[in-house]
């Protein structure tokens, strides 16, 4: 992200809003925010207790991989690497704009979408 902080502003000063600021709903959704968060952060304490005073020899870290398709996995990276680059090329901005100066772009879960389709064929 070197050298793109302007372009981060300018993004950001003309992202699309899915709710208004001012509206009840997004106090509803910043209310669910912080009530979904509450048990992943508790858990992330208890963690941290819990790995006071150890040190890097003292973890063990497993495969959290078993069992897949190796071939299939790199298949759908090259279909997700392909869709995010030609993305990309196409006008790349870190937020959903309210005018979008190109028709073709496509948000991530547009693209997610498609790829999905796309390998069940």
């Amino acid at each position: 992200m070197d050298g793109n902080t302007e372009k981060v502003r300018k993004d950001m000063e003309n992202r699309k809003r899915e709710i208004e600021i001012d509206s009840p709903e997004y106090l509803e959704q910043m209310n669910k925010l912080f009530g979904n968060i509450q048990i992943p952060m508790d858990d992330e304490r208890e963690t941290h207790k819990n790995l006071e005073g150890k040190t890097h020899l003292d973890m063990r870290v497993g495969n959290k991989f078993g069992g897949g398709n190796a071939e299939q996995g790199e298949q759908t990276f090259q279909q997700i690497a392909s869709a995010v680059s030609t993305s990309h090329s196409s006008g790349f901005h870190f937020y959903p704009q309210q005018q979008s100066s190109n028709p073709q772009h496509r948000t991530n879960s547009e693209i997610i979408q498609d790829i999905r389709q796309n390998s069940r064929n």
